[in-house]
């Protein structure tokens, strides 16, 4: 067959330069920069030649800074990583990167959001224990809900044995039944329940 190369293509010894579009798989023009077209599930496939646990194959958002717009800062990646190397027993995980203080998002304190092979997500945590894990805080817009599903239960607990607070913010807390009964009950017929008004305070 012949091979048809445009002049905008500069072909060097090691990458191929296109300036304009490429596409791939189709012979209409593709919309972006990079157009892959095809009925298969697996349009791209990142192929590193390492396997330590923890390095992965990355796909990078370079950018400028109010210096040059060609600075080609590292803002923000997405790692697909090796999380068990183990020959027939792989697993994998998904790291979400975002820069930080000048930090190159290719850095792996910039760490942002963690899914593992179990499917636990980590939101600044890289090594998530249950299905959500958040290092900080949870903040819910108005009239928000944490909600149970079905007819289950929703429980509050502490991995350390510590208190479970309620706060108001600068107001009234409140723990309100709605629409049923309120129970507040104790697992142990020797526990008690008891309610402390300014506990410690001169009130």
């Amino acid at each position: 067959g012949s091979s048809d190369f445009h002049t905008e293509l500069t072909v060097k010894e090691d990458n191929i330069i296109i300036p304009n579009k490429l596409s791939v798989g189709t012979t209409a023009n593709g919309t972006g920069a990079l157009t892959v077209t095809s009925s298969g599930h697996d349009h791209i496939h990142l192929n590193r030649t390492v396997d330590n646990v923890g390095y992965g194959a990355g796909i990078i958002g370079r950018l400028g800074n109010d210096a040059s717009t060609t600075a080609a800062h590292e803002y923000a990646a997405i790692f697909f990583q090796i999380e068990d190397n183990t020959d027939g027993s792989e697993a994998g995980s998904i790291a979400f990167n975002t820069s930080s203080g000048g930090t190159a998002a290719d850095n792996s304190g910039t760490n942002a959001m963690q899914i593992t092979s179990a499917g636990n997500v980590g939101i600044g945590d890289t090594t998530p224990a249950e299905k959500l894990q958040v290092a900080g805080n949870i903040r819910i817009n108005n009239n928000g809900i944490i909600r149970a599903d079905g007819s289950g239960y929703l429980q509050l607990g502490n991995t350390s044995g510590g208190d479970i607070r309620i706060f108001g913010d600068g107001s009234s807390s409140r723990i309100q039944a709605h629409g049923n009964h309120l129970y507040l009950q104790t697992n142990r017929d020797a526990d008690d329940i008891i309610f402390a008004v300014n506990k410690g305070g001169t009130d």
